[in-house]
């Protein structure tokens, strides 16, 4: 073994993952233990070796998002304790990027905070998948690579395309809301497709209403893109939306499985043909209606080019 390979190591929200982009990098599995105890506190520490090398953190802070931070935090602290040379975070999913901009003019800026939290520990650099705004990088002081999936998204649905013999001029890809415009529209460009969006007014914090769409998907294969599904309800009322304008299929491409399957079961309901979404958050259910993309070769490839 090449002892001046970084190390990976995985916290528990990404062993899957992990292991994936282990492989893809030719990089040694390293080891941490962590421990519960009984008021709820964290303990994390690294079992393999960690002097004087290179870190790859890999750890999404996706449910419960707030012990999966304290583990990255906590088990940071450690390796600099422990006079590990470089750390690199792996964070697919990037837990508080919603909480980017006030709203209200008492929220708090929670995104700015925990990219304090990370800097300060001493992280050297993060890497994100499909990070829900660009906000979020600006609050780093230290560099910051976004994975973006238009790749992936674009090989999966022109397999589709192809494999159903649908025409490009029939397929049209959809944004279900304003934030998702530059996704759902690089996506259109590299496939050469037509480009719709779907405008909402959000009246509540857990409630949107569909305001207006932008082009027309009657008799059309659309597939809708979007990079965080919690409840469904915002992807639900566009698929609706879409077929009551006449759309002949839909597909759904998201980045980010934020759900219960409780609510992956609601967006069955809706005769969707297939749901595509990537494995930047570990789940413990799977459908036949599903197909799960990997982002470990986009990651190790961007972990080697910034080695």
């Amino acid at each position: 073994m090449n002892n001046n390979l970084p190390l990976i190591i995985h916290l528990s929200a990404s062993k899957k993952l992990a292991l994936k982009i282990a492989k893809e990098t030719g990089y040694p599995l390293g080891e941490a233990e962590s421990y519960t105890f009984y008021d709820g506190e964290e303990m994390v520490k690294p079992i393999s070796e960690v002097k004087n090398k290179d870190i790859i953190l890999v750890q999404s802070t996706s449910f419960p998002a707030s012990k999966h931070l304290m583990e990255v935090l906590i088990f940071v602290d450690a390796l600099r304790k422990n006079q590990a040379r470089k750390i690199t975070l792996v964070t697919p999913y990037f837990g508080y990027a919603r909480q980017d901009r006030q709203i209200h003019h008492n929220d708090p800026i929670t995104a700015s905070l925990v990219a304090r939290l990370i800097e300060s520990c001493g992280v050297n650099d993060v890497i994100f998948c499909d990070i829900h705004t660009l906000n979020t990088p600006k609050f780093f002081h230290i560099p910051t690579y976004n994975i973006e999936m238009t790749s992936l998204f674009k090989e999966a649905f022109l397999k589709e395309i192809e494999d159903n013999n649908y025409s490009l001029n029939d397929v049209m890809i959809f944004s279900p809301d304003h934030g998702s415009e530059f996704r759902g529209l690089e996506l259109a460009k590299s496939l050469g497709v037509s480009f719709g969006e779907i405008y909402k007014i959000r009246p509540k914090v857990d409630e949107t209403r569909i305001k207006d769409i932008e082009g027309s998907p009657k008799d059309k294969i659309v597939f809708i893109v979007d990079d965080i599904v919690d409840t469904g309800s915002t992807l639900i009322e566009a698929v609706e939306a879409l077929k009551d304008l006449g759309a002949k299929a839909i597909y759904v491409g998201f980045t980010h499985a934020v759900m219960k399957e409780r609510n992956y079961q609601r967006l069955l309901k809706n005769n969707i043909k297939k749901i595509y979404f990537t494995d930047t958050i570990e789940l413990s259910f799977h459908h036949d209606e599903t197909s799960v993309l990997s982002v470990a070769s986009l990651i190790a490839r961007k972990i080697k080019e910034i080695k």
